[in-house]
């Protein structure tokens, strides 16, 4: 069993500055090499052992268009056996959650 920490922030990148080579290494949770990163189970693998791979992503962070506000896409970028696709969600930002239109309409 993972458990969640609570205790995760963000911060937002200020600038980029070379260093010149340096060594790097690859987070791990011992046992499981899994962890939680914004509610979601992330495991530590490279995506071509991947059975399935999903970008999240909301718009509105970059293109900072007001009717894309609450706007953000799953996609399936890979999964064998099943086609690639992208469906639209709506993302609320009080709750940190992503619901189909449905249950979006629900919830308001």
């Amino acid at each position: 069993m993972i458990e969640k920490k609570k205790n995760l922030g963000l911060d937002e990148i200020i600038s980029i500055e070379e260093v010149g080579l340096i060594d790097t290494y690859d987070f791990e949770i011992p046992g499981t090499h899994c962890f939680f990163a914004n509610e979601i189970l992330v495991h530590n693998s490279i995506e071509e052992e991947s059975d399935i791979v999903i970008l999240l992503n909301r718009p509105y962070l970059y293109t900072k268009i007001e009717a894309e506000k609450r706007l953000a896409y799953f996609d399936v970028a890979k999964a064998r056996g099943a086609p690639e696709r992208m469906i639209e969600l709506e993302w609320d930002g009080r709750t940190t959650s992503f619901f189909n239109k449905q249950q979006a309409e629900w919830r308001r």
